[in-house]
């Protein structure tokens, strides 16, 4: 965990510098002290019915966005400027899209088409032509291997009485999600330790179930921090895009990256944006 405890101590060096107080468990006083800009009114309405009560109270001092380690917090910081602004050519340039983007969404609810509770995502960009960006964003999450997972990862449902991914002519996603079911056994090295795969193929269910297979793409993108298990995260994502269907376009950056991106193609008014982001996030970037 050294590495998760060095982004933890850039986190409160970013805070102190910055004079926000932070109590001993890494939170903040308010969630605006935790965020660039107010969050949009998109994003605070997909928040609420994405999590409802799982933030719990707002004003309740262990409430989620408040802790400097969020990642909805990271998300909101990245993405949510782009909801707002009308100019959003660097963040189209930055992701390769061809056409302008149309929308930004973070934490948007998609139907799995099974009963439950549908899977959100974390970001889903949009272009002018139809096109889809799905990301899944971990800030920090990944780098804590999980020990005790005794709850299959997924219900029988996603099984029988059909085949889901397959129904949705994903036949590689479909074998994979079968594999580590199968395989779920905490006496046994699973293949993933750190990427969160079930969660994945769920995103990837619910977007064939809402959006035709040849317009989106799927990405990986997540707060990198060199460390063995930096290393051990980069075999697992090369295993996954192995696995999954070619379709999907399967794709894995990092923050770091795409925050490079983004800045090579900011413009002027961009400057107070992209500083905060190299102040709190990309330091060394």
């Amino acid at each position: 965990m050294k590495s998760k405890n060095q982004i933890i101590r850039q986190q409160q060096d970013w805070a102190n510098n910055s004079g926000i107080n932070f109590d001993s468990r890494g939170y903040v006083h308010s969630v605006d002290q935790n965020l660039f800009q107010g969050m949009s009114a998109n994003s605070h309405e997909s928040l609420t019915k994405s999590y409802n009560a799982g933030l719990k109270d707002p004003e309740s001092t262990s409430y989620a966005l408040k802790s400097l380690l969020s990642s909805h917090i990271l998300r909101l910081n990245v993405f949510d400027y782009w909801i707002k602004q009308n100019d959003r050519s660097p963040l189209r340039n930055a992701l390769g899209f061809q056409a302008d983007i149309e929308s930004v969404d973070i934490e948007k609810l998609l139907n799995t088409g099974l009963k439950g509770t549908p899977p959100h995502l974390s970001v889903l960009i949009t272009d002018t032509s139809g096109n889809r960006i799905a990301m899944y964003c971990p800030f920090t999450e990944w780098l804590q291997r999980k020990v005790k997972l005794s709850k299959l990862p997924f219900s029988i449902s996603y099984f029988t009485p059909k085949q889901v991914w397959e129904d949705q002519e994903l036949p590689k996603c479909q074998v994979l999600a079968k594999s580590i079911q199968d395989n779920w056994d905490i006496n046994k090295i699973r293949m993933f330790q750190h990427l969160k795969a079930p969660k994945l193929l769920k995103d990837i269910l619910s977007l064939a179930n809402k959006y035709s297979i040849d317009k989106f793409s799927y990405w990986y993108v997540h707060y990198d921090y060199p460390g063995i298990e930096s290393k051990t995260l980069a075999k697992e994502i090369d295993q996954f895009g192995e696995k999954v269907d070619d379709c999907l376009n399967f794709k894995a950056i990092s923050y770091q990256e795409l925050f490079c991106s983004i800045k090579k193609y900011a413009k002027a008014e961009d400057q107070e944006y992209t500083d905060y982001l190299g102040r709190r996030y990309f330091p060394n970037v």
